[in-house]
């Protein structure tokens, strides 16, 4: 009589904390890690027991029973929810935040537009209704300003240290959670925290560090060089540290779930077959089932990792969602994710793509609409068209090695300069943009020397060039590089017409 007036009483109490759910809200797939009760009894009736598998008959089953409502544990909720919903609901955010960030001040003549050739940082301040661009609470500003061009030593060796230890925390951590062994992500937070005070302290050399290490060794290294790019870019774009920390934190665990399908399909070369394509397509849905049992996770970094692999175009997967459907942080994340994803080699790639053709390609793929076009020019501001770290050649045979970005002055990075002929190995640093007579010809590769191709523009894959929208009217467009007509020289005309359309 006892153990029955004690039960009674649980779950009498257990009524005023479960979290009403309308049946119709459920979403199917997901697997319970707690249990389900009628909402209208009392004490509550149990439907549905933890480990239950939601499926389409169960849920018609509950509704042939007149029950419209449920009452679920809190932390159950955002498991259950439909993806429709959370994204409808990061709609709605979307358009609050960009009103919250329109500037109250009076109407103004329109100024006339700026000229793209302009020293002014498109993103310097952010435009009515916009959410890009740097306010007061921009982690932007608390970025150190960098007085000498040649990276601190000391930090470049703590910083090259501290990278390999993450991504040995990162894989420990990925098979923790795959195990489920991990439930939260507070361990995630304290890997990733570190990444933005050694962003404030040198962004070329942080960039130069988490991107210059190209063998894949797992999904856990794309997920987190994904993060470490994406969180630079959002710095460009003015994102707070708030924002930046939700979309590190989606980027680096959208991988996740791909543990669970064939490795091969994650980082292969080669075209998919149909069901290939179909397999690779689950492991978004794997991975929000993984994420959405943890209650601190922000549902802002879990839309982030479900969403990381969608087009503005509606393209991609897993649910073709178009631009307005898509949140405005899982678009850098995209950007971020596809950069990282061309520059790991794959195993059974014929050769080798250098970081400025990953570029390129991604130039390409903004022309057909798949990613935002404000994204893609902070990606160039951010590590320039000539990526961090990679290795040019100049138009009097010096190679150089990029090692800062000059940010709008995209196409005049500051490089690393050497003869190739020089025994002694004598090497200078020079700015680029303070250069009139000095401009890049070439990207090169560095394995396993550096190779010098034909003169003309870099080789691109054909699949590139079919991807692109038939008889685009940007395509002949007329285009005058008059005023730096030797700094576009190794630009075809077409690649030059979609920085010229992105306002570079």
């Amino acid at each position: 009589m006892t153990s029955t007036i004690k039960t009674k009483t649980t779950r009498d109490n257990a009524s005023s904390y479960l979290a009403r759910f309308s049946i119709s809200d459920l979403r199917i797939g997901a697997m319970l890690y707690s249990p389900v009760f009628d909402s209208e009894s009392t004490p509550p009736k149990l439907l549905l027991a933890a480990g239950t598998t939601l499926t389409e008959s169960l849920v018609v089953q509950l509704k042939n029973k007149g029950i419209e409502e449920v009452r679920v544990a809190p932390q159950e909720v955002l498991n259950l929810t439909r993806i429709e919903q959370l994204e409808s609901s990061s709609t709605k955010t979307q358009e609050n935040s960009s009103r919250h960030f329109e500037p109250e001040v009076k109407t103004k003549p329109k100024a006339k537009p700026k000229s793209k050739k302009s020293s002014t940082n498109v993103f310097d301040t952010r435009s009515p209704g916009s959410r890009w661009g740097a306010i007061p609470e921009s982690f932007i500003h608390k970025l150190a300003p960098q007085e000498q061009a040649q990276y601190d030593p000391i930090l470049a060796s703590h910083l090259k240290r501290e990278f390999s230890q993450n991504l040995r925390r990162s894989e420990e951590l990925f098979r923790d959670i795959i195990q489920g062994q991990v439930q939260n992500s507070q361990s995630c937070n304290e890997l990733l925290d570190s990444s933005f005070e050694h962003l404030r302290g040198d962004i070329d050399l942080f960039l130069n560090t988490n991107l210059t290490s190209r063998k894949y060794t797992g999904p856990w290294k794309h997920g987190y060089q994904a993060s470490m790019l994406s969180i630079a870019m959002g710095t460009i774009l003015g994102l707070n540290r708030q924002e930046l920390n939700d979309l590190a934190l989606g980027c680096f665990l959208h991988e996740v779930g791909a543990m669970r399908i064939n490795p091969k399909l994650i980082h292969s070369s080669k075209q998919l077959s149909h069901l290939e394509q179909l397999e690779l397509t689950k492991h978004p849905g794997f991975t929000m089932d993984i994420l959405t049992r943890w209650p601190d996770l922000p549902g802002t970094s879990c839309l982030i990792a479900y969403q990381i692999h969608e087009c503005c175009n509606g393209t991609g997967y897993p649910h073709r969602r178009l631009s307005p459907q898509i949140h405005y942080l899982s678009k850098i994340a995209a950007v971020a994710d596809t950069y990282v994803g061309l520059l790991l080699e794959k195993q059974d790639a014929e050769r080798e793509t250098l970081p400025y053709q990953a570029i390129e390609q991604i130039l390409y793929q903004v022309r057909a609409g798949n990613f935002d076009r404000d994204v893609v020019r902070a990606l160039l501001y951010t590590v320039s068209i000539f990526p961090i770290g990679s290795l040019v050649e100049l138009n009097d045979s010096r190679i150089g090695r990029v090692l800062r970005s000059n940010r709008e002055n995209y196409l005049k990075p500051v490089c690393e300069i050497w003869w190739r002929d020089d025994a002694a190995n004598t090497k200078e640093i020079i700015d680029l943009s303070a250069q009139n007579e000095l401009f890049v010809v070439r990207a090169i590769s560095e394995s396993p020397a550096p190779q010098f191709p034909q003169d003309g523009p870099l080789h691109r894959e054909p699949i590139l060039r079919e991807s692109l929208p038939e008889n685009d009217e940007l395509l002949g467009r007329n285009l005058d590089h008059s005023d730096h007509p030797t700094s576009t020289s190794f630009l075809d005309e077409e690649l030059s017409s979609i920085l010229d359309e992105l306002e570079l």
